[in-house]
């Protein structure tokens, strides 16, 4: 009859709907697993992103820690520098006034060395007066003395004759 035409008609397109649906359903499950596939993707990279994120911050940290290291040692660098620059230039004031004072004790002991040596000459010249000065005495002694002798011989010669 009709109706069973009908009903069977009905009944193979409800059989190849049920077909479509469940093929569907089949790609709709496909693709539930490659959508949840990919938000593990997703999640594990957001997972890799934090971690690299983490790691970058604790670099950046390292590195302007680094930074902030050099910078201090580079302070004190110029710190000593700036020391030694200073007792550079105050070694070299003290050798400054030290070679003044050399040249101005030279100095001084060379006009020493002269006025002895002037003094020396003088000294030499007194000397040589004094001794010639003494031999004229003692000629003059030993000529008194023989004098004096020739007078006393007289005396006797005049005491003995009287």
């Amino acid at each position: 009859t009709k109706v069973e035409v009908s009903l069977a008609q009905v009944e193979g397109s409800v059989h190849h709907k049920q077909q479509e649906v469940t093929s569907l359903q089949e790609q709709l499950a496909a693709q539930a697993r490659v959508i949840a596939n990919l938000e593990n993707q997703l999640i594990q990279a957001q997972h890799e992103a934090d971690s690299a994120s983490s790691s970058e911050a604790r670099i950046a940290t390292q590195v302007e820690s680094s930074a902030q290291v050099v910078a201090e040692t580079l302070r004190h660098k110029d710190i000593a520098i700036q020391k030694l620059n200073n007792l550079l230039s105050a070694s070299q004031n003290r050798a400054d006034v030290l070679e003044k004072e050399v040249t101005k004790q030279e100095a001084a002991l060379s006009k020493a060395a002269q006025n002895v040596e002037q003094e020396t000459s003088k000294l030499e010249n007194l000397l040589s007066q004094c001794q010639k000065d003494l031999m004229a005495r003692t000629v003059e002694l030993n000529e008194s003395r023989e004098e004096n002798e020739r007078l006393r011989s007289k005396n006797r010669q005049l005491a003995n004759t009287t």
